[in-house]
């Protein structure tokens, strides 16, 4: 929680340093890891810019953090998934991590983005802590 109300704080002054479509290394950890200031704000239909990076950053604060901080190593052979239907996900590792996605909000590590099919996170060992509405 506390990196995400920094990221959210700061965005204004994060946007400011985005080149090239993303933070410098030094700053990587505040951003998305899987999606650059101009492809996630695309897939949203924003227009990229200062504006859809400093929504960007609200929209997703911390998100390096999640993964590369908090995040848990993912191994397939880890989890079990208990419940996959549309409203509901639920699933958990055999040393205590869990994935929770439901209709009103999604807790946990965010387990369900590899654990439903193979997708662009597979290239990564680590599953990012999540909660959100």
């Amino acid at each position: 929680m506390f990196f995400a109300v920094l990221t959210i704080i700061l965005s204004p002054v994060l946007a400011l340093f985005v080149r090239n479509n993303n933070l410098p290394k030094y700053l990587y950890w505040f951003q998305t890891f899987d999606n650059d200031f101009v492809t996630g704000p695309v897939s949203m239909g924003w227009t990229p810019g200062y504006v859809s990076s400093v929504r960007w950053l609200i929209r997703n604060p911390a998100y390096g953090f999640d993964m590369f901080l908090l995040g848990c190593p993912f191994a397939l052979a880890d989890w079990k998934v208990v419940k996959d239907t549309p409203n509901c996900f639920f699933a958990y590792s055999r040393w205590g991590a869990f994935s929770y996605k439901g209709t009103w909000f999604k807790w946990g590590w965010k387990a369900w983005a590899r654990l439903q099919g193979p997708g662009a996170w597979d290239k990564f060992d680590k599953v990012p802590i999540t909660f959100v509405r």
